[in-house]
């Protein structure tokens, strides 16, 4: 198992390598929908290659590109473009979920998507992978945003029945694949390899962490720092991110309650989710005293602004890949109380810019809380941690962990 940390020679890969041309797929629309990490990460893979070296297929508002080759403005750049459709803006549960959407589709229009001119393929979403692993490719590179089986935690009840048989066609599938980028620490990495039962080779699993814009998300952006944090009364704690079970929004709220025992205090849930109902109706009486906000939908120079005047950052989620949340708020200088999830350990030197809570225990959970208050010399810890995963060294290290890209 390889590990692509962006130290290697960055001259050798610098932006005038000769990089063969290749096609990304993603059920997005590279630009709003749907958010969350893995927009964010596609965002950033279009800002490190060139239209010249890159083509995208994804989903569009166009109506009039629908099931065709044309172009999409991103960052200042005209990138050839396929739809496979228009996204679905709705914050409720479609009927057909959108991993079979996006599937059905790629099958569908698979004679009109491969190009004799495009020969390498990247995908970070299974479905895209299940898709097309198998239309003769030179080279596919996957990236891998959690080691977890999605159709576990579907919001789809029907879709835990059909679970073990998509880990297995899908373990088949990365058997295909030259380079599997995995977004988790090294020893779930080396969990989920054992779970192929020997169909993974070793030698094509990179260690690839998830990254974040340090320009964005920092402390002084915006005028905010430490300072301005210590002076806000009452204190601010503060979560983002997709509101659903998994992301433990409930203990997160229970340990609110025990913690406002000793202090005055707002709770903040920066994102939404299909579980905000739950949530707001779980929290009416906090909701109504104006002590839990729950903010909704935020684009990231918003995100950027909660995290910024925040005085604790909280992670209550059972399952993470590598948490771009907690990479944001380590960038924006904060302390951190989380549960152990994968990165954990070494996101937060604990006792130094946090604690990981390794039970969930709402009033274990607050006790931390209450000592992570009294850490100090925290926020400059934070963000040398959240440069080691700087967005700068994305290009690199896409290119040193799938070589087949380069000539």
């Amino acid at each position: 198992m390889e590990q692509a940390n962006g130290l290697g020679n960055i001259g050798f890969f610098s932006r005038g390598s000769q990089v063969n041309r290749f096609v990304f797929v993603e059920g997005c629309d590279f630009v709003t929908w749907p958010p969350g990490g893995q927009l964010t990460f596609a965002k950033q893979l279009v800002t490190c290659f060139s239209p010249a070296e890159m083509v995208l297929v994804g989903f569009s508002s166009d109506r009039s590109c629908y099931a065709r080759w044309t172009t999409l403005r991103l960052f200042e750049r005209d990138y050839e473009f396929f739809s496979l459709g228009v996204p679905a803006h709705s914050s409720r549960k479609p009927l057909i979920p959108e991993r079979v959407r996006t599937f059905a589709q790629l099958r569908r229009f698979r004679s009109r998507i491969k190009r004799s001119d495009v020969t390498h393929v990247f995908t970070q979403s299974p479905e895209a992978l299940l898709a097309l692993s198998d239309w003769g490719w030179q080279s596919i590179c996957h990236r891998m945003a959690g080691t977890e089986n999605p159709l576990l935690h579907s919001r789809y009840a029907f879709a835990k029945a059909w679970a073990s048989v998509f880990e297995s066609r899908l373990f088949h599938c990365l058997s295909r694949v030259d380079a599997i980028l995995v977004c988790a620490d090294e020893q779930t990495t080396r969990d989920f390899i054992q779970r192929s039962n020997g169909l993974l080779d070793t030698r094509s699993v990179r260690h690839f962490p998830t990254r974040v814009d340090t320009r964005l998300f920092t402390p002084h952006t915006y005028g905010g720092s430490a300072t301005l944090r210590s002076l806000s009364r009452p204190l601010r704690l503060v979560t983002t991110g997709r509101i659903n079970h998994y992301k433990g929004w409930q203990l997160i709220v229970d340990a609110f309650r025990h913690f406002t025992r000793w202090h005055d205090a707002v709770l903040v849930f920066v994102g939404d989710g299909e579980d905000r109902v739950k949530l707001e109706k779980y929290a009416r009486e906090e909701i109504q005293a104006g002590a839990i906000r729950v903010t909704g939908f935020q684009d990231p120079k918003e995100v950027a602004k909660y995290l910024q005047t925040a005085d604790l950052y909280l992670v209550g989620s059972i399952k993470e890949g590598w948490s771009l949340a907690m990479l944001e708020a380590l960038a924006c200088g904060n302390r951190i109380v989380c549960t152990d999830v994968s990165g954990a350990g070494e996101m937060v030197h604990e006792g130094v810019n946090g604690f990981i809570v390794r039970v969930r225990s709402p009033a274990e959970f607050a006790n931390v809380m209450e000592r992570a208050l009294h850490l100090s010399n925290y926020e400059q810890v934070s963000r040398c941690i959240a440069e080691r995963y700087s967005v700068g060294s994305l290009r690199v290290d896409v290119l040193k962990a799938w070589p087949a890209l380069v000539d």
